[in-house]
């Protein structure tokens, strides 16, 4: 691709606030797939990476490339719900990868101009090496992750369980195993702090024996406690290996038997906590958390 003007001599527009979080404007619609075209992919294969996404089957009346296939894939982003907008997005990113020649990141490139678009109409969204992330400094309490699961190592199997099911879903997670990057060279204290207090939509508590006994446990679990002690909402989400008292965590809070819940319906109960819906839901096959008995 031929370096433009503007890119030889340093000229670029002026920032634009961000106006744009949540939605999938018609504008961002339009230029995907001019995007994923420029970076050399065919309208069928744009069409196949949207209709895996949005779980369809392509048209076989359409097969022909610059007409009703290209047609057919303008609809299909247009019509598509505004998560699965971007989900779209890092899908067609994955597949240019793919591709990729040692003089020709065509994944880069369509990076690279998505995320001018994004900085020319206001969108608060950035690709990352194929994710899209948050971008913008005036949303400074913007949680980093959707839920935070604390835990003893004796329940790992579960919870890694649970972890499995909500990647699944897509949804964002502290879970120490897939942090080991972040966390080299942090001072723990504060980090599990800062992500236990701060950081988090909700938190899962795995409580047990074992959960109550540990030091870095305790520390999480301190965290978590401040941070609900604040809120006016249900921000801690227990779930019981057994009856162990949690010190700081009231009786009247409802919580949920871990041998009465397998994994994947703990996690489909977030999911509808965050209210996102689960792809293979069992959530209505799931008792509802209660009160503590005393």
């Amino acid at each position: 691709m031929t370096e433009s003007f503007s890119d030889r001599y340093g000229y670029g527009p002026p920032d634009t606030p961000i106006t744009v979080r949540e939605a999938a404007p018609h504008e961002l619609r339009d230029i995907i797939p001019v995007i994923a075209n420029d970076a050399g992919m065919k309208p069928s294969a744009i069409r196949e990476v949207i209709c895996e996404v949005l779980l369809k089957n392509p048209d076989p009346n359409n097969d022909e490339e610059f007409s009703n296939i290209w047609d057919e894939v303008n609809s299909l982003v247009q019509k598509a719900p505004c998560p699965k907008v971007y989900d779209i997005v890092e899908a067609i990113y994955s597949e240019l990868s793919r591709d990729d020649q040692w003089d020709c990141p065509l994944a880069k490139v369509f990076e690279v101009r998505l995320n001018e678009f994004f900085d020319e109409k206001g969108i608060g969204w950035e690709l990352c090496d194929g994710k899209i992330i948050r971008r913008g400094s005036e949303i400074p309490d913007t949680p980093r992750y959707q839920v935070a699961l604390s835990f003893a190592g004796e329940q790992r199997s579960y919870v890694e369980e649970v972890v499995r099911h909500l990647k699944s879903m897509r949804i964002s997670l502290f879970y120490d195993n897939d942090e080991r990057g972040y966390l080299w060279g942090k001072d723990y204290i504060e980090t599990f702090h800062e992500v236990y207090a701060n950081q988090s939509e909700y938190v899962v508590m795995f409580i047990s024996k074992y959960y109550v006994e540990k030091a870095w446990t305790r520390h999480e679990r301190r965290a978590t406690l401040i941070r609900a002690f604040q809120e006016r909402r249900e921000y801690v989400l227990p779930v019981r290996f057994d009856d162990t008292p949690v010190p700081g965590l009231p009786d009247s809070v409802g919580f949920v038997q871990a041998s009465d819940h397998s994994p994947k319906q703990i996690s489909s109960m977030i999911a509808e906590k965050l209210s996102i819906k689960p792809f293979d839901s069992e959530v209505s096959d799931v008792q509802h958390p209660r009160i503590k008995e005393t």
